[in-house]
């Protein structure tokens, strides 16, 4: 390369920051917000602020690989038009909207700054090395060795929850490093001893908490990935005609093969329990999924074009979870008292959200990165693989490797040669304003309210900082109902319950109603106890209020639908359909 050439090659430096960027985003986590993903998020603002004048000082800002992120900002553009119109919660649609937006601009700036010479190594280092942190803290967390960062709750049955607070999560993520290890191996061989040790800890700890995550969707993932690449990988060799590898790395790959079968029988019973649980009644997490598909179903049956609008999943699946068990034969599904955020399948909730035409753009998207020759096709396939059986689109690890690989950046990125573009700095400027005051500092003020509740702070007072602030959560409201309630004024818990219903329709607010209504007449005992019941039909004491309330006209189809849900049936509690 001449010289005029080299003074045109982008700087390696913005990759340096993205890198660092992606390990914070994903070893992140905070107590301090209502959601883990809130401080991963945070993250990702953090290096928004500092990448944007960086690249624009460097000229990084332009590579081809940006364009084929066009359909999903069309995408954006069309679900926040139709979602105007099909939200039942234009605030959870906004939020959402948000959170994309930052989320694509992120991926807008990192693929040119990843597409230097060593950009790809380092990208896939960088993934990797994520994976590695977080998969060692959550081992830690397995042995009980870090209570102060990760207390344990009684509530909480999942053994590892890890900096993700759900252990699908943190198996999803580790089985996409897992299979894109030995993608590093090939396509960037070390060749130094201290290079193979690396790689093969790596490999032997990312194996390790992807065992203990418990998540057999993703063991499923992680062999249904590395499949695909030693397909891929033999039928090459066999192509070109070269040797497997030299005798050296035939007998390190032997080692870490024997020290993963190792810890393979060493994880053998947590397996051999997972296996044997799938097969039997007392499975939780096919069975939810069964129930929550059913659910997403009817949603998607009735507004099956353009669904109920982004980020609105949230709100009606109570509803549609309710709905089905009351259809003939709803009875049988298994069935419990917890409000699902996600459907557990990123598809379907896709579906359920954005309709039939809002899915054309991601797969405008997948079929233009699909048309492109890409090494990290097998770690894509494993992340695919997870999608159908759970929700990572809302986690910013996850949905950043997914994206960032899916383009696949090259070293093609050369320094802009046309006037630098200012208005990068404003529409940054402004996702950072909208992140901050829509997402962040609500989140922020109401955990610390809840902390100060319970410390026995008077809940007016708590939470007045929250409840000053513009932009609130529904649960905001839902939380300072139960504490009024624990004071015995129900009339002002009522007046929160009935802002909360706005945005949160879940069988617990309607049992905070109903318990704020056993101070008023009959009529509003039956009304609120039926909604309860159009969520949940399991709640014993629930079906007592509403029979001794019940109109007379009325009491005879009730009593015919008490037999079908009492005794319970699968009334079981859980942290996760896992």
């Amino acid at each position: 390369m001449n010289e005029k050439g080299q003074e045109n090659i982008a700087s390696p430096v913005p990759a340096r920051v993205w890198a660092v960027a992606l390990l914070l985003c994903a070893v992140a986590w905070s107590f301090r917000t209502t959601s883990f993903m809130h401080a991963k998020e945070l993250v990702l603002v953090g290096a928004l602020v500092i990448a944007t004048p960086l690249q624009w000082h460097l000229r990084c800002l332009y590579t081809p690989k940006q364009r084929l992120l066009l359909p999903l900002w069309a995408g954006l553009l069309f679900w926040a038009v139709t979602g105007a119109f099909q939200a039942k919660v234009h605030g959870y649609l906004l939020e959402s909207l948000v959170r994309w937006q930052l989320y694509l601009t992120v991926v807008w700036l990192a693929v040119p700054a990843f597409s230097v010479p060593g950009g790809k190594e380092l990208l896939y280092k960088s993934l990797i090395g994520s994976a590695w942190i977080v998969a060692v803290l959550a081992l830690l967390q397995y042995a009980g060795a870090l209570p102060f960062l990760f207390p344990i709750f009684p509530a909480y049955t999942q053994p590892a929850y890890s900096v993700f607070g759900n252990q699908n999560l943190l198996g999803g993520y580790v089985a996409l490093a897992l299979v894109l290890l030995p993608l590093l191996a090939l396509y960037f061989p070390g060749h130094t001893l201290s290079s193979f040790v690396y790689r093969a800890t790596a490999w032997l700890t990312l194996l390790a908490a992807v065992l203990i995550s418990g998540s057999r969707s993703a063991w499923l993932a992680v062999f249904f990935g590395l499949a695909v690449f030693f397909m891929s990988f033999f039928r090459k060799m066999q192509r070109q005609g070269i040797p497997f590898c030299s005798k050296a790395r035939r007998a390190g790959g032997v080692s870490v093969l024997v020290l993963s079968l190792v810890l393979i029988l060493l994880g053998m019973p947590l397996l051999k329990e997972r296996i044997e649980i799938t097969f039997t009644g007392n499975d939780v997490g096919g069975p939810a999924r069964l129930w929550f598909w059913a659910g997403a179903r009817e949603m998607i049956r009735e507004r099956p074009f353009l669904g109920v609008g982004l980020g609105n999943y949230t709100y009606w699946s109570p509803f549609y979870q309710g709905k089905v068990l009351w259809n003939p034969g709803g009875e049988g599904f298994f069935r419990n008292t917890l409000h699902t955020d996600h459907a557990h399948s990123e598809p379907i909730e896709w579906l359920a959200e954005t309709g039939v035409v809002g899915c054309l753009f991601w797969i405008l998207f997948l079929c233009l990165v699909a048309a492109r020759s890409n090494p990290a096709v097998p770690a894509l396939l494993a992340l695919a693989f997870f999608a159908l059986l759970n929700n990572f689109s809302h986690s910013p690890p996850h949905l950043l490797a997914f994206l960032l690989l899916a383009l696949n950046p090259e070293e093609e990125c050369t320094k802009d040669e046309l006037p630098r573009k200012l208005w990068i700095f404003p529409a940054a400027a402004l996702i950072i304003v909208c992140y901050l005051g829509i997402i962040a500092v609500p989140s922020v003020l109401q955990c610390a309210a809840e902390d100060q509740m319970d410390a026995g702070v008077a809940p007016e007072k708590a939470f007045a900082a929250a409840n000053a602030w513009p932009w609130q959560s529904p649960s905001l409201q839902e939380s300072l109902a139960a504490a009024l309630i624990q004071e015995e004024k129900y009339q002002e818990a009522k007046q929160c319950l009935e802002q909360a219903i706005k945005g949160l329709d879940s069988y617990a607010v309607h049992r905070l109603l109903l318990y704020c209504a056993r101070t008023e007449d009959a009529t509003a005992v039956y009304r609120a106890a039926r909604n309860c019941l159009y969520r949940c039909p399991d709640d014993s004491e629930v079906w007592g209020l509403l029979m001794k309330n019940c109109p007379p006209e009325e009491l005879a189809f009730w009593q015919s639908r008490y037999i079908h849900f009492l005794p319970p049936v699968n009334n079981q509690e859980g942290d996760d359909a896992e």
